[in-house]
């Protein structure tokens, strides 16, 4: 089962579809809605899921963690089913404790794709707009202390293709088991990506090398991450 449960979101990408290239505004055609735990009951009732194997909470159309009751869908997911869940956000929501007690409720059976672009809130933010580089890394690394699988996920784009050694050794700092990194494809003319931004300046994206992308990433160097993040290293 593939599902967004969240039209809202916290952050406002560039290239995400529910993100205006004038402004950084939700598009206008989107309605805002949510699903609470009654909405997915009805939809998927104790009994009815018995054959699923998987549940993939997506973020196409915003992120699914900015639906109040994730946690207790997650928790009527695992007590109904033998189901494995998924989980794409950006990681910029709630607590480090609310991502712990999610971790040890679903246990193994929960892997979430945590998104980091950047060694520091300036580069992560070149794309992840409103989003705190520290709180996902926080939640990360709190997920990363249960059962859950704690992974990140890293797009690369030409402001950042030269940093993928130290985004990748940034997230196993914080305790990601696996980095998956993709080239953004959201390119049509000329490698370049025109938007309005918040303050209605022009501003563009640079489409990766495809040459430098590497998923098979083992040696990654400290001497690029902010001084912020290499503390981490002495806890």
């Amino acid at each position: 089962m593939w599902i967004d449960l969240s039209t809202f979101c916290n952050a406002s990408c560039p290239q995400c579809h529910r993100t205006s290239t004038q402004g950084l505004g939700k598009v206008e055609w989107l309605p805002l809605m949510k699903w609470s735990l009654a909405d997915f009951k009805r939809k998927f009732p104790a009994g009815s899921i018995d054959n699923v194997n998987s549940f993939n909470i997506c973020g196409t159309w915003g992120d699914p963690v900015m639906s109040k009751d994730l946690a207790k869908i997650c928790y009527h997911i695992i007590d109904h089913s033998k189901a494995c869940i998924q989980i794409n956000t950006n990681g910029g929501i709630r607590s480090p404790k609310w991502w712990e007690n999610m971790g040890n409720y679903c246990g193994e059976r929960l892997t979430v794709y945590f998104d980091v672009d950047g060694i520091d809130n300036e580069m992560h933010q070149k794309y992840r707009r409103g989003v705190d580089l520290e709180v996902t890394l926080e939640n990360m690394e709190a997920l990363s202390n249960t059962p859950a699988k704690a992974y990140s996920f890293i797009i690369m784009f030409k402001h950042n293709e030269d940093y993928l050694q130290q985004i990748v050794y940034l997230c196993k700092l914080y305790g990601s088991q696996y980095e998956y990194i993709i080239k953004s494809d959201r390119f049509l003319t000329n490698n370049i990506f025109k938007f309005i931004n918040e303050k209605g300046e022009e501003e563009v994206l640079e489409e990766a090398d495809p040459m430098k992308v590497n998923h098979r990433i083992k040696n990654a160097y400290i001497d690029k991450v902010s001084d912020k993040f290499k503390n981490k290293i002495c806890l």
